[in-house]
């Protein structure tokens, strides 16, 4: 196949002057057959020869149209012709218009599916970095500069930066840690687990990383997966006290009938380090993180090192009643009675009020 040239530069009128010519093809031949239509039907059968044999019907027809050279490097990749597929598609890519995003994403995938990483680098990085290069920055490229003047939709930004994580993440170390960092910066993790366990799995191990991944899985409310991550990021770094911290506090946030004891007793000597270390969470107290450690130590009540934990609560802040009225809970359940009297009266005497 002779692949045409495009009568006309990438634009909406060159793609409707070929629609036209299709048009009038049809008429001249009386047949209503659209080849791009018939090819993608006999591709859909699993017909990859018959298939291609109609999309290169179709670009003779539409030589300015993009799609069929799509259709014809699909037909190429399910043939296992890489090298004709890339070559479709990059004759698909020539015919694009800068602002068609939806086309330019089905492209970019459409590389990497035949490992063309390359080419799928160059168009995902042109969508995700668009919209932050200015429009006159002498070191963007013509068609960045454009892609920015148009902007990029915040979800094909999102696909795009997915999908470069993706192709990254493929081409081994070196790129990995790039690759973290994009997933990082925007909040796409809890979208993509796949992805994100592709770039782990070549990410360097450097501090901070499943940290960082189990904070953005904890602000989207996914709280397994936050968990899983800080308890990785804990196994590669104990001294880690800000991921223990959040770990701590989604512990916490299970049904209390659900209190996952081996993440407990996994945690209470972590967080101790933590305090003794100084690490409290960002605007918080000692008393916030006593308190993490009392209630977590309540997962094996009764206890004497929940009624410590307690204590220390109470002894940190001893003017709340509230701590008091805790504190006689923990002496009652000991059986240790005539204390917890004393406690109960303490937090009434603070202004406590039962329920």
């Amino acid at each position: 196949m002779t692949i045409p040239d495009p009568k006309h530069a990438p634009d909406g009128k060159s793609m409707v002057a070929d629609a036209r010519a299709l048009l009038r093809a049809r008429a001249a031949t009386g047949r209503s057959d659209d080849p791009y239509v018939v090819g993608a039907e006999l591709l859909k059968s699993g017909d990859s020869i018959a298939a291609a044999a109609s999309f290169v019907r179709a670009c003779e027809l539409m030589p300015s149209a993009p799609w069929p050279f799509v259709g014809l490097g699909d037909a190429r990749r399910e043939q296992r012709d890489r090298l004709g597929a890339v070559a479709a598609y990059s004759e698909a890519l020539r015919r694009t218009p800068v602002g068609a995003i939806s086309l330019r994403l089905t492209l970019a995938a459409s590389f990497a599916q035949v490992h063309a990483l390359d080419e799928a680098e160059s168009l995902y990085r042109t969508m995700v970095t668009a919209n932050s290069r200015d429009a006159n920055d002498e070191r963007a490229t013509t068609s960045t500069q454009t892609a920015s003047a148009i902007g990029i939709p915040a979800d094909a930004r999102r696909e795009a930066t997915i999908g470069l994580a993706r192709v990254l993440a493929h081409r081994g170390h070196r790129y990995a840690e790039e690759a973290a960092g994009l997933l990082d910066t925007l909040e796409l993790i809890a979208a993509d687990a796949p992805v994100v366990e592709l770039v782990l799995s070549v990410a360097p191990r450097h501090p901070g990383l499943f940290r960082r991944y189990g904070q953005a899985f904890a602000r989207q409310g996914a709280n397994s997966q936050a968990i899983e991550m800080l308890r990785r990021a804990i196994d590669q770094d104990a001294d880690d006290h800000e991921a223990a911290l959040l770990l701590g506090d989604l512990v916490l946030e299970e049904p209390s009938d659900s209190l996952r004891v081996d993440l407990v007793d996994e945690l209470l000597p972590l967080l101790e380090r933590a305090l003794v270390a100084g690490r409290v969470t960002p605007g918080s107290n000692e008393v916030d993180h006593l308190l993490r450690l009392a209630r977590l130590s309540d997962a094996h009540r009764p206890s004497i090192a929940g009624l410590d934990a307690w204590q220390r609560v109470v002894d940190a802040e001893p003017g709340l009643g509230l701590w008091q009225k805790e504190l006689g809970d923990r002496l009652a359940e000991l059986g240790r009675f005539e204390e917890a009297g004393l406690a109960y009266d303490q937090a009434v005497g603070l202004g406590y009020e039962p329920a």
